[in-house]
């Protein structure tokens, strides 16, 4: 039987290994300023709770961007006054009409586009599909944003681009002007017209929904960030409604890390949104928010987003978006060491292991964990992250009360909630 001391280690190192080291400093090229060092986003286009002043200070203290519903509108001045710099849109739908639907059908039929059967295009959603290659269509889409700029708001959304078209509707769109089904690349060509009038039209950062994951950026989606200042990924490191179990396989975990760095790369925002809306246990969402945010990391630079939804009624205020460890900066770049990735920053070595298997990490130094215990490597389990502190040297005591002080700030979290059941 293990010693108490072991048990304690075994079951906690998972959860001590994480950087906790306070920073003020904010990663080079970053708009705004974070103690954390993580820039987090937030979507909360359908179930807000935000109906008063103080809520939507709260939500403009955690996030860099908000894509929110139009009650939003309500809150801008006190928001941006709390979080000078901060980006606000409002939810619309970039390449369908809900609300607009019988004033489009009534005055613009032309606009909707329909199927070989001559039936107009629903989603799942209630959304009718529009034309985006219309001229008519991008003037109107161009007159919204610049409506959205003179009311305050500091950034325009456009959801339903990229390739929502093929997968979100019962049947495929006919192309008006070819008489046959759109390809992807013609719809991908007519989504990133849509999206450069809309941005030549505004001052304000226009983001559109539409990279969808990784690999299909890699592939096809890439394109759309011509014609805009910012992109989501919406499928970040996992479908919405896949098993809590399907993890990504390594190739399509390194695409959606290379994605975000590209998008980033091309001066772009990068908004990582994991979304868990599967069954799932308290454990099962820690572990994929652990993951996804690690993973996330070893892709950030100064305009990299993340955000992680652990159910599809999650709040704006829910403790899952908030409550991050201290990481600081980034001080190298990733790196891969076996089937691990590590990257260093100022608070700390970020280790992911993307594979099926269990691996073991050499540290590059001796590191003692709050239960004086000495280490000279860690293992990380499948499809699991940890975070090794910087400074922790000979003198446990100590770095134990920096430990517990860090903590004694954090929110109360499932993952804090813990992380104080070990002590």
């Amino acid at each position: 039987m293990l010693p108490r001391a072991g048990l304690l280690l075994r079951a906690c190192l998972p959860l001590l290994l994480v950087a906790l080291a306070a920073t003020g400093s904010a990663p080079a090229g970053a708009a705004i300023a974070t103690t954390s060092g993580i820039h987090a986003w937030l979507f909360d286009g359908t179930h807000t709770l935000v109906d008063t002043v103080a809520e939507a200070r709260d939500v403009a203290r955690r996030d860099d961007i908000v894509v929110g519903v139009s009650r939003y509108a309500t809150y801008l001045r006190a928001m941006k006054a709390t979080r000078p710099g901060i980006l606000i849109a409002e939810y619309h739908k970039g390449t369908t009409v809900k609300a607009d639907f019988a004033w489009v059908e009534a005055n613009h039929p032309d606009w909707l586009l329909r199927d070989a059967n001559g039936n107009l295009l629903q989603s799942s959603w209630g959304g009718y599909l529009i034309n985006p290659a219309l001229p008519a269509v991008r003037t109107w889409e161009a007159d919204y944003a610049k409506s959205q700029q003179a009311k305050g708001w500091t950034a325009v959304y456009l959801d339903s681009l990229g390739t929502m078209a093929f997968y979100g509707f019962p049947s495929r769109p006919i192309n008006p002007a070819t008489g046959s089904e759109f390809t992807v690349a013609e719809w991908l060509s007519a989504t990133t017209g849509l999206a450069s009038a809309v941005s030549s039209a505004v001052r304000i950062p226009v983001i559109g929904n539409g990279l969808n994951n990784g690999t299909r950026y890699i592939t096809r989606t890439h394109v759309l960030l011509d014609g805009l200042d910012g992109g989501v990924f919406e499928g970040c490191f996992r479908d919405a409604t896949d098993p809590v179990s399907a993890w990504p396989s390594p190739t399509d975990w390194l695409n959606q890390v290379r994605a975000i760095a590209a998008v980033q790369g091309r001066g772009k925002l990068a908004l990582c949104l994991t979304k868990l809306w599967a069954p799932a246990t308290t454990a099962q969402r820690h572990r994929w928010r652990t993951f996804t945010l690690a993973s996330y990391l070893l892709a950030k630079g100064g305009t990299g987003y993340y955000m992680f939804m652990g159910s599809r009624k999650q709040g704006a205020l829910s403790t899952w978006n908030t409550g991050w460890p201290r990481i600081g900066r980034a001080t190298g770049a990733r790196v891969q060491v076996g089937a691990i990735w590590e990257r260093p920053f100022s608070g700390g070595i970020v280790a992911v292991n993307p594979s099926g298997t269990t691996r073991t990490l050499a540290l590059h130094s001796t590191y003692l964990t709050p239960s004086g215990h000495a280490v000279t490597s860690i293992q990380l389990a499948p499809h699991t992250s940890k975070t090794v502190p910087v400074g922790w040297a000979s003198r446990p005591k100590t770095s134990r009360r920096i430990i517990r002080r860090s903590w004694a700030t954090s929110s109360n979290t499932p993952a804090a909630n813990q992380r104080r059941a070990c002590w």
